[in-house]
């Protein structure tokens, strides 16, 4: 776990503000949700699918651009729910 959050930390900081800030955002929340030994269960699933989110244009353009545009807020809420519920089989806390 400390290596996937050093490396999400590192990517995090090769982003402006604003981008750190929104992805701040949905990660913690979502993360919030999960039993800390779920995560560290999950954790080399939830990193492959955090890179593979972290892929996506669209997902990055809703981190990116009018960070409180509430059209590209709930995209990226949708789009890391989605990817919570993938890696922890909706099985939250």
């Amino acid at each position: 776990m400390d290596d996937f959050l050093a490396k999400a930390l590192k990517r995090m900081n090769d982003l402006d503000a604003a981008d750190n800030a929104s992805l701040w955002d949905v990660m913690t929340t979502g993360l919030s949700r999960y039993r800390k030994q779920l995560v560290e269960a999950r954790a080399d699933v939830l990193r492959a699918e955090f890179y593979s989110l972290m892929a996506d244009e669209e997902f990055i353009r809703s981190i990116t651009y009018g960070p409180n545009d509430m059209k590209k807020v709930r995209h990226r809420f949708e789009a890391a729910k989605a990817m919570f519920e993938e890696v922890f089989d909706a099985h939250p806390a």
